[in-house]
């Protein structure tokens, strides 16, 4: 019997890297948080914001005439008979007249006809509307 020879198994180690020389770098693990593309999760829709501008369009709402001095602290009454030859219109409640043909004498106004729930200024369009 016998094994024969050693076969020559073992060689020199020429050929293999030094230990601990990594091959291409480390590799990046799985990110743990990542989330599958078709998760409906990530951005939820924003509820729908109800249409609250007056609408301008043609054959859209119309507005009520405004005779409302810039500054108006009191707020808005309407007045039927009008004032200062105003016709009637939404007026400063403290009865205060002004002509509105003068640039800069009079508020912006958008109250919208039969507004049932009285004018409010709002800040951010810089006018008076109809509350809500």
């Amino acid at each position: 019997g016998g094994s024969g020879g050693s076969g020559g198994s073992g060689g020199s180690g020429k050929d293999s890297l030094p230990a601990g020389q990594p091959s291409g770098g480390p590799t990046t693990p799985a990110h743990p948080n990542a989330r599958p593309s078709n998760s409906t999760g990530d951005h939820p829709k924003a509820p729908q914001h109800p249409s609250s501008s007056p609408s301008n369009a043609a054959g859209g709402a119309a507005f009520d005439p405004c005779f409302v001095h810039v500054d108006c602290k009191v707020g808005l009454e309407w007045v039927d008979e009008g004032r200062n030859g105003g016709g009637q219109g939404y007026y400063c409640k403290d009865g205060k007249t002004v002509d509105c043909n003068k640039d800069g004498a009079c508020d912006t106004c958008q109250i919208h006809t039969d507004c049932s729930t009285g004018a409010n200024w709002n800040a951010d369009k810089w006018l008076w509307e109809c509350s809500t």
